[in-house]
């Protein structure tokens, strides 16, 4: 009888480090778990911000992109009234000299 009570006793004591032993491992699983969480939290707050800052930029270039298109046009104009220009001038000349 006495054996079979220092067996159970054993046999508990070993369940309870057994239970204990995986309180610990959960433990560090959560702990584990929460870092990761956290890890991937920052993350897509990073992305979030580049995206933001992308779009921003984007923005910039076509407006950036608007103005020099506008700009180029007075300059096709601008030549294109100086064709017409010297042209004019040189049928002037060409008829003078006739």
């Amino acid at each position: 009888m006495l054996q079979e009570q220092v067996r159970i006793a054993e046999a508990a004591t070993s369940i309870g480090d057994r239970i204990a032993h995986l309180e610990q491992s959960l433990d560090s699983e959560k702990q584990s778990a929460a870092g990761s969480h956290d890890l991937v939290l920052d993350r897509i707050d990073a992305s979030e911000k580049d995206l933001k800052a992308q779009g921003a930029l984007i923005e910039s270039t076509r407006v950036a992109v608007g103005h020099i298109e506008g700009l180029l046009e007075g300059v096709v104009e601008a030549i294109e009234a100086l064709q017409c220009a010297v042209l004019e001038q040189q049928g002037e000349g060409s008829q003078a000299v006739r």
